[in-house]
């Protein structure tokens, strides 16, 4: 399990496979509380993920599995569920519900009808052996109503259990008698129906139940010591030395003690820009070392590291965003035990086999089919529509959500622009010697300056006598006809060159033996299209001159400059406090915590894997049009669910009234559920 801990408290993440519906999750969450020493539980429905926060001291983790497992959930270690796929028995239960459904109402339609009576006991027999089956693959929902009864907690799956007993034992009991009034196909459709509305969450389901896993492979496993020890970072103290060269991570925090390097911290600021870092100054975890060497003394372990603060705050905010329950759910709980109060003074009040016909077509006509199915089928269809956009939804309960923005927030780098540096002028023009050298130095380099300036130079490379990096710095190379330099004004000092550009953008000089050849412009190039929203704002960890230019250019006037992951993060949180519904889109791991913070998040189509995994929705597309016609979809989407919702109640409040007082029948409330449920589809 992912495991962490300080001072008298620990925390571990696990999964519960058998979660059936999302109160599933609030009495796993109830039952964990019940146990002394648990201090928070967030339990995640979306993701089949409870992540506890415990005092070791009092209570173990193989207490805290031993009791979930005693109420019937299969709680297992955090690391075994991306090998978890269990969707195939539930498709396999729906199948068989929805084919015993099927052949019970075909063979209830005759005695509907009124069949010759020497068939009456054939096909009721039948409707009686395709109910057994179908009341057995149900067997989730029922055990899910016997362990939320034991923490004093009733969902919809109660009125499911109550009316498929009910309704069974009461068509058994006529059966055998020898009456033909029996409801073995209403409580098939009822099972089946049930099963459809968890089948079709599945499928989010499994995709988002990986991003914690995701999130963890973030984290640096090993750090090198300065004398070239690997040990694991659980080892490593504050003011320990470790070393990183070109190519490796800083894994944690610290201050340069010796050497130099060019770091690519884009894990920090989403900038493609390398700093460059010498004795004294300070290095953040997940920093590259693109060039150079460091040797740097730890400043923070591991759980004070900027890093594992940033995912620890990822988690936090996805598991927040998900603690209340789904809006069925909520009104379930007051619906649920009224219904019944109802069929029991139904029942009471009659009396005798009428009391017990009211009391059946109470929960028939109270049967959550409807509610169970109305959600889900708009959302399904909703997914699949945004998907025909290049819209990809990944996380199904921000589609409410979507429809509800206020406010639409964008990163700059790599999100409006390419995020890759591009030669936007040189100052004159070149000899072919010139731009052949140009070619071959910027080639030997990964730095994005050099790799931008290799692709704006068509000419083929020339051979190079000697070549040298200098970290933060530029490039130099010898040929027969001299030094060449390409890089910083800093590189050109010696020879008394500046440069000559007053462009906000990244500026280098080319020179040869002391001599100015041209001063060469980068910049990062906007994407194709406009930002189709009226409230929108722009945030970037890029320099204010940049990010001021950018926003002028797409008529942007909310824009910050110079933002780490956290204050983006409460940029985010300052809109959201005073009221705002905010989308967030952005594509680098310094997003993550503002996608997760934000009431929607959204990474684009080269998006790094933890902004995805952060993310509520995936834009596959480079039209940010797609955004805004996904928004006016979520918006028609939620109309409907509220209209469905609408008519469900109805049927409901109206149903269970004429049930109450005897003037609905228990057949009639079962076929009312049926038109109901028909009248979502």
């Amino acid at each position: 399990s992912a495991q962490s801990g300080e001072g008298e408290s620990c925390r571990f993440t696990l999964e519960v496979n058998d979660f059936w519906c999302p109160s599933c999750a609030e009495v796993v969450r109830l039952l964990l509380l019940q146990e002394a020493g648990v201090k928070q539980v967030a339990a995640d429905y979306a993701t089949d993920l409870v992540t506890v926060e415990y005092d070791p001291k009092t209570v173990g983790k193989e207490k805290l599995f031993a009791h979930i497992l005693s109420y019937g959930y299969t709680p297992r270690s955090f690391e075994d569920a991306e090998e978890a796929i269990q969707g195939d028995r539930l498709t396999l239960r729906f199948a068989i519900a929805a084919f015993c459904a099927l052949n019970a109402m075909m063979l209830a339609y005759p005695l509907y009808a009124g069949v010759d009576e020497s068939y009456r006991a054939l096909f009721a027999w039948l409707s009686f052996a395709f109910a057994l089956p179908a009341v057995a693959v149900g067997w989730p929902v029922y055990t899910r109503f016997y362990r939320a009864l034991q923490v004093g907690f009733l969902g919809m799956e109660a009125l499911v259990t109550v009316a498929v007993f009910a309704s069974f034992t009461l068509s058994t009991w006529q059966l055998l008698q020898g009456s033909h009034q029996i409801f073995f196909d209403s409580m098939s459709v009822l099972v089946a129906l049930v099963l459809l509305g968890k089948l079709l969450e599945r499928k989010a389901k499994q995709s988002a139940k990986l991003t914690h896993l995701e999130l963890l492979r973030a984290l640096p496993r090993k750090g090198r010591r300065a004398s070239g020890e690997y040990v694991p970072l659980k080892e490593i103290a504050k003011g320990d030395l470790l070393v990183a060269y070109q190519g490796e991570k800083i894994v944690l925090d610290g201050e340069v003690v010796e050497g130099g390097a060019a770091l690519d911290e884009a894990l920090i600021t989403g900038e493609a820009m390398p700093l460059y870092k010498r004795e004294g100054d300070t290095l953040f975890a997940g920093a590259l070392v693109q060039s150079g060497w460091v040797k740097y003394r730890v400043s923070a372990p591991l759980e004070g590291s900027s890093l594992k603060v940033m995912i620890d705050l990822i988690e936090s905010e996805l598991q927040g965003k998900v603690e209340k329950l789904p809006y069925v759910d909520r009104i379930a709980r007051a619906f649920v035990p009224l219904t019944v109060l109802i069929a029991l003074a139904a029942f009471a009040f009659q009396g005798g086999e009428e009391g017990i016909r009211r009391f059946l077509a109470v929960l028939l006509i109270a049967c959550p089919c409807t509610l169970g199915i109305a959600i889900p089928l708009v959302e399904a269809r909703l997914i699949h529509q945004l998907a025909s956009l290049g819209v990809l939804v990944r996380r199904r309960r921000c589609l409410p959500l979507l429809a509800e923005v206020t406010d639409w927030v964008f990163d700059k780098t790599g999100t409006v622009t390419e995020g890759k540096f591009t030669v936007r002028e040189i100052s004159k023009k070149l000899t072919a010697k010139e731009a052949s050298v140009l070619k071959a130095l910027s080639l030997r380099s990964t730095h994005p300056v050099s790799v931008g300036v290799a692709r704006a130079v068509a000419d083929d490379p020339s051979s190079l006598l000697q070549f040298s990096e200098v970290p933060g710095q530029g490039l130099i190379a010898t040929t027969e006809e001299g030094e060449w330099r390409l890089g910083s004004e800093r590189l050109m000092s010696d020879w008394g060159l500046k440069l000559q550009s007053e462009s906000v953008e990244t500026t280098v000089v080319f020179a040869r033996e002391g001599e100015l050849i041209a001063s060469i412009t980068l910049g990062d190039a906007l994407k194709e299209g406009k930002i189709p929203f009226s409230n929108w704002h722009l945030l970037s960890g890029d320099r204010f001159p940049v990010v001021a230019d950018v926003a002028k250019k797409l008529g942007c006037i909310r824009f910050a400059a110079e933002q780490d992951p956290l204050e983006k993060k409460a940029y985010i949180e300052k809109l959201q406090e005073g009221g705002k519904v905010v989308c967030f889109v952005g594509d680098g791991i310094n997003d993550a915590p503002a996608l997760a913070a934000s009431a929607v998040g959204i990474s684009v189509k080269t998006g790094a894997d933890m902004s995805v995994s952060c993310s509520d929705i995936q834009l596959t597309t480079e039209r940010f049009e797609a955004l805004l016609e996904a928004a006016l979809l979520a918006k028609k989407a939620d109309r409907l669910v509220r209209q469905n919702l609408f008519w469900a109640f109805a049927y409901n409040i109206i149903g269970i009234g004429l049930a109450a007082f005897g003037m609905l029948q228990p057949l009639y409330g079962a076929v009312a559920m049926v038109l109901s449920s028909l009248l979502v589809v």
